[in-house]
């Protein structure tokens, strides 16, 4: 065999050993990476008295509607967590709503027993209580603290995880509550932004994503990486993607300054004509309208010099919402 031949063939083999190990490889590697699970953490069904659709319902039209997981967050009920209602395309959170009005409405994510109280009257009687069911292990979430009818009597007062923004059709008390969170932001609380849909009868028709970067589709992973923070909202399930990153940092967590960082920021699937908004805790940094016709990612560095946090929101117009981040801290 001639010199060019061998060369060949040692080529031949080496392509071979790629495609035979580099694909397991490439695999392994993309199962560690995170992806984006989609999903609504405030519904209902007939295990609420204000809801007559059965659960399998719920669930069915939910995966029609664009979703990975559901939290069926019934009133002041235990009943619905006596079992799993996760199936293989579909995971059903643990979950609960504390009706208390008008105190609070506060969601519980992670428990299945724990011991119920409705009768709360005072802002230390409700302090009391959610720090019990945060040493049983709960996530807690407030509810649409701005509702006219259903708002938070002693505002955002509480020891709480998450905070809704966007409840089901975007309105203007959401939009208080979006501006309310920057100024809590800048006060220094690390709260991590959501939504729901707080659906009772249309599953088919829905306004609000959790869009969570996880390590595996379940219950604890979707919790956790609630829980850091890893979730941006869209207003559709074909709505746009975000990226926040700083170094190894992904949105949600915290980075020590150093001179010359950067928050990456990073958004794809966006519309022409959507509205970019960049909050710092020094307030709006960027306020510009995305126009390139060949829809490409839109990319920006944000310098952390001089600034607390970095978030991402994006607006139709001036009036409608199409998705928020949950920022990048520096400390």
């Amino acid at each position: 065999m001639t010199r060019e031949g061998k060369g060949r063939a040692a080529f031949i083999i080496l392509l071979a050993i790629v495609l035979l190990f580099g694909r397991s490889w490439s695999v392994q590697a993309a199962e560690s990476k995170l992806f984006i699970v989609k999903g609504d953490l405030h519904c209902h069904s007939n295990f609420s008295v204000d809801s007559e659709v059965p659960v399998q319902q719920v669930i069915q039209e939910s995966r029609l509607a664009g979703y990975d997981f559901i939290a069926l967050t019934e009133h002041n009920t235990l009943r619905h967590l006596a079992t799993d209602w996760s199936t293989p395309e579909m995971v059903v959170l643990s979950g609960y709503e504390l009706t208390i009005s008008p105190v609070a409405h506060v969601n519980v994510f992670g428990l299945r027993d724990f011991e119920r109280k409705t009768a709360i009257y005072t802002e230390a009687e409700m302090a009391e209580y959610l720090d019990y069911l945060h040493k049983e292990g709960a996530l807690l979430q407030l509810n649409h603290p701005n509702d006219v009818k259903y708002y938070s009597r002693f505002g955002y007062d509480y020891n709480i995880d998450f905070l809704e923004i966007a409840n089901g059709n975007w309105r203007a008390d959401d939009r208080k509550t979006l501006q309310d969170y920057q100024e809590l932001l800048c006060q220094g609380r690390k709260l991590v932004a959501t939504g729901g849909t707080d659906a009772h009868r249309n599953y088919k028709v829905r306004k609000v994503y959790n869009c969570v970067l996880v390590a595996e589709k379940t219950e604890k992973a979707i919790l956790e990486g609630l829980a850091a923070g890893r979730n941006y909202v869209t207003v559709a399930a074909n709505g746009p993607v975000i990226s926040l990153q700083c170094g190894d940092t992904l949105m949600g967590g915290t980075v020590t300054y150093q001179e010359g960082q950067t928050v990456n920021i990073r958004i794809d699937n966006l519309m022409p004509g959507t509205i970019i908004k960049v909050y710092t805790s020094n307030g709006l940094k960027i306020n510009q309208v995305y126009n390139a016709m060949d829809y490409s990612p839109y990319v920006k560095d944000v310098s952390t010099k001089g600034i607390k946090f970095c978030r991402v929101e994006l607006w139709f117009d001036q009036e409608n919402i199409c998705a928020y981040s949950n920022p990048i801290y520096i400390q």
